[in-house]
């Protein structure tokens, strides 16, 4: 705003008051000194409420922090108390317990968690000195020169025989490998007073191996060599190329291993396919081996199938696998794999047997009626009585036998001859209803035993052997295979001229719940 001025400059008054000229063009004639005594009025009314706000203010810095509500309903509850009940004398001793009972089983909680948390720290502590241990003295073995050119030693068969003897001290913040033998340190003969450096150390010890002649090298020359022997005097004991035995050995024992476990599958009841034809013209064969195993009630995880070359190829073929349009996976197509199908997990084996099935002879073979001498032919019963009109014929352990008007297919338990007349068979699972006598039994044919199974069907035990050679003049070690389980002990024994490498195993395996497998016959 700004004074209207006339046309000498002099200011306008109106009423006595000078008139000034607002933005938008209005004239206003203000009575100063009157604005100027309201002003200093509101001015004087602000600050003696200042003042009070300040007062107020300083009061309720007591109560900073307190919900109002809060403290509200807590003043209603308050006036709501009967004074003399506030406080049951008879209830204090049972709050003191309750409230020592609450801490000394949070101090017990912390003082278990402060437990564990130590034998963690102590367990993974353990852990890394073993693991720095391993790495520290395996080293010596496996860069060693002495090991290499003077002995027929691997460096890991060195290490199990004789790494006992090396340990790790820290000295000085620094870790150091220290040779000892008879609980002695070994000392340097190169630099008496000294430890032993661990080459040196090495070959002190095999020095004082009572059969060291076993396992050190013959010197090169000589009377009696022989250069142009593979294993003469000096030169490898074993040929680079005749290194190719060792894969061929351990490969043979672990075909045995697999051969046991497959021809386990005998024991399996449940049969689906057609003996003597390839199955997996269609995916039924997979649906129907499924079926077996939820109707025996098998656990849906974890589930195999394991098929010959034949069956796998059949497999491949159908266009539910190898189109990826449907199947959603290429693995058919680009790796030959089936992969995971129909809850199965599938795998090509060439060592899948064949079970060569009884073959009937001329003369029925039908269900003898209720025969309590057997305690047969009852629902439930594991043992049937079995006729045959004429020519005595032979069961074995694995032939599956299926009874007319009976869905359930049976596998016999143990071999037994039948005689022309009544013979007693043993079978598994139980009957599912009981006979009336003259049923037709059949026998199935000799099949390719491919497997569909949960991996608790069948049991599998191994155990590593002994170790110790003491007084044999040998070296042995045992080993477990990380990837396998299975534990194979290595012998190395020094003959005339050569050293011989021995394997051996221990297990065992058995069918444990033959409810858990299926053969997909073909």
């Amino acid at each position: 705003m700004k004074l209207k001025l006339d046309e000498n400059g002099h200011v306008v008054v109106k009423d006595g008051f000078p008139v000034w000229v607002a933005e938008d063009g209005a004239e206003i004639a203000y009575n100063v000194p009157d604005l100027v005594n309201k002003i200093s009025a509101v001015n004087a009314e602000s600050a003696g409420r200042r003042k009070d706000i300040d007062a107020l203010t300083s009061q309720l810095k007591a109560f900073d922090g307190i919900d109002p509500e809060k403290a509200k309903a807590a003043l209603e509850t308050v006036a709501n108390l009967d004074a003399g009940k506030l406080i049951d004398a008879g209830k204090v001793d049972d709050l003191k317990m309750e409230i020592k009972k609450s801490y000394d089983g949070k101090i017990s909680d912390l003082e278990k968690a402060l437990a564990d948390s130590k034998k963690d720290s102590a367990d993974r502590l353990a852990a890394k000195e073993a693991s720095i241990r391993t790495l520290l003295v395996k080293g010596i073995f496996d860069s060693s020169a002495f090991l290499k050119d003077k002995t027929v030693l691997p460096s890991d068969v060195a290490y199990a025989s004789f790494g006992r003897h090396f340990e790790v001290k820290e000295e000085n913040g620094e870790l150091r490998v220290v040779a000892t033998m008879n609980g002695q340190p070994i000392f340097s003969r190169s630099d008496p007073g000294t430890f032993a450096a661990p080459e040196e150390a090495l070959e002190a010890i095999i020095d004082k191996y009572p059969m060291k002649d076993r396992i050190l090298k013959a010197p090169d020359g000589g009377s009696g060599s022989h250069p142009n022997s593979a294993y003469a005097p000096g030169a490898k004991i074993i040929p680079k190329g005749d290194m190719s035995a060792f894969g061929a050995n351990l490969e043979a024992i672990a075909n045995d291993v697999n051969a046991t476990l497959l021809g386990l599958g005998r024991k399996f009841y449940g049969m689906v396919g057609t003996p003597g034809t390839t199955p997996f013209s269609t995916v039924v064969d997979a649906t129907n081996a499924r079926k077996v195993l939820n109707r025996q009630l098998a656990p849906v995880n974890d589930r195999r199938i394991v098929l010959n070359p034949d069956a796998e190829a059949a497999a491949l073929g159908l266009s539910g696998f190898a189109d990826v349009s449907k199947s959603g996976d290429a693995r058919p197509i680009i790796d030959g794999t089936i992969g995971r199908k129909y809850g199965f997990d599938w795998a090509m084996d060439q060592q899948v047997p064949s079970f060569e099935a009884s073959v009937m002879t001329e003369g029925a073979l039908t269900v003898n009626g209720a025969n309590s001498t057997y305690g047969a032919n009852e629902a439930g019963a594991q043992v049937v009585s079995l006729a045959k009109a004429t020519n005595a014929a032979g069961l074995k352990e694995g032939d599956i036998l299926t009874i007319a008007g009976d869905a359930q297919t049976y596998v016999v338990t143990e071999a037994v001859s039948l005689a022309v007349g009544n013979t007693a068979v043993k079978i598994y699972p139980g009957l599912a209803r009981a006979t009336t006598g003259s049923e037709a039994v059949t026998v199935s044919g000799s099949h390719v035993m491919n497997l569909a199974f949960h991996r608790d069907a069948i049991a599998f035990a191994t155990r590593p052997l002994m170790d110790s050679a003491n007084g044999l003049g040998n070296l042995i070690q045992s080993a477990v295979d990380p990837v396998s389980g299975l534990s194979l002990r290595l012998e190395v024994s020094r003959e005339h001229k050569r050293t011989r490498f021995s394997y051996d195993i221990l297990y065992g395996a058995d069918v444990v719940r033959r409810e858990l497998g299926c053969r997909i016959a073909g």
